[in-house]
């Protein structure tokens, strides 16, 4: 009797907790992890070509690595499968412009599957 009372204390309360760090921005955390990565590992190559990633770290997430002109932060890396809490774009380091014209970065993208989201703020930021 105690076991089954202990259970049913437990047992919500567990999965409570695992929905509470399995959704909503805390959900994402996982995603943000490999594009942190991604970011640290690449952070020394200044080329101005866009690098295009399948499956980083066995996560699923593909992702891009589009250049800017910040030299402390020579790429933005942006998942182009995935969208993050209330359709946030997944990036790494965020808010800082993209320096990219359009033509090459479709070049690159367009054999892609990219989510709406991701295609949309691309077109907005990338140069004409």
């Amino acid at each position: 009797m105690l076991l089954l009372g202990l259970a049913c204390i437990f047992v919500p309360l567990y999965l409570l907790s695992w929905w509470y760090f399995h959704s909503g921005e805390l959900g994402d955390k996982e995603y943000y992890a490999v594009l942190q990565g991604v970011e640290y590992e690449n952070r020394k190559d200044k080329g101005a070509q866009v690098l295009l990633l399948q499956d980083v770290e066995r996560s699923g997430l593909n992702v891009v690595g589009i250049p800017t002109a910040d030299s402390a932060y020579p790429r933005v890396w942006i998942a182009i499968n995935r969208e993050g809490y209330k359709g946030k774009i997944l990036e790494v380091p965020e808010s800082i412009p993209l320096k990219i014209r359009c033509y090459d970065l479709n070049r690159v993208l367009v054999r892609e599957q990219i989510i709406e989201s991701v295609r949309q703020y691309l077109s907005r930021e990338c140069k004409r």
